[in-house]
């Protein structure tokens, strides 16, 4: 199931509760994570942390896609847990379009904005 495409061409979707992106200009496919009853469940590792803003980035497009009330649940390979919502990543987060590179647009939502 197709959940949103952007104006590149890169499409998400989910194939048995799990979220992968195609990079059309990379023609690449990658994993982003697991959606269950409606929730984004993410693995994350210390070298996805972007350093300028000290925050995990987001495809955009996804989280649009999930509804405000979505909860994001974020799992750290330090085995901490950090949750928020789509709606505090929208407030909160900052967005930086990687397009031109064939990559996404990305929301970075600063690791102080969620909750443990």
């Amino acid at each position: 199931m197709i959940l949103a495409e952007d104006k590149a061409g890169n499409q998400l979707y989910v194939s048995s509760g799990t979220v992968y992106i195609h990079l059309k200009a990379k023609q690449q496919t990658r994993k982003i994570g697991v959606l269950k009853d409606g929730n984004l469940y993410i693995r994350r590792k210390k070298e996805h942390i972007f350093r300028k803003f000290n925050a995990y980035g987001f495809n955009l497009a996804l989280i649009k896609s999930l509804g405000l009330d979505a909860n994001i649940v974020v799992k750290q390979e330090a085995g901490d847990t950090l949750k928020t919502t789509a709606s505090n990543i929208l407030e909160h987060g900052k967005i930086l379009n990687y397009l031109k590179d064939g990559f996404e647009t990305q929301i970075f939502m600063p690791i102080g904005n969620f909750t443990l």
